[in-house]
């Protein structure tokens, strides 16, 4: 199983870095690659009538982290972002 989960944060990561960096803004990378790690990571351990919810907390979760984390990198440490 740890084998599994491992793989599955690998392939996460790299469809990030091939995938969607440079190809969509930043911001929405982020929010993407962190609201699928949640919602996959989350699934198998959320009871099955709570699922959805999770679902929508994994992207409410994506959606903050994106628009934090670009603001932070450009705002704070003057980097600019793909």
């Amino acid at each position: 199983a740890s084998n599994l989960r491992l793989a599955l944060a690998a392939a996460l990561g790299v469809g990030l870095v091939f995938g969607l960096i440079g190809r969509v803004p930043f911001w929405i990378a982020a929010a993407v690659f962190v609201a699928s790690f949640t919602i996959l990571f989350e699934w198998p351990i959320t009871p099955r009538e709570r699922r959805l919810r999770r679902i929508a907390e994994g992207i409410a979760l994506g959606l903050v982290t994106g628009v934090v984390v670009t603001l932070v990198f450009e705002r704070l440490f003057l980097v600019r972002l793909p």
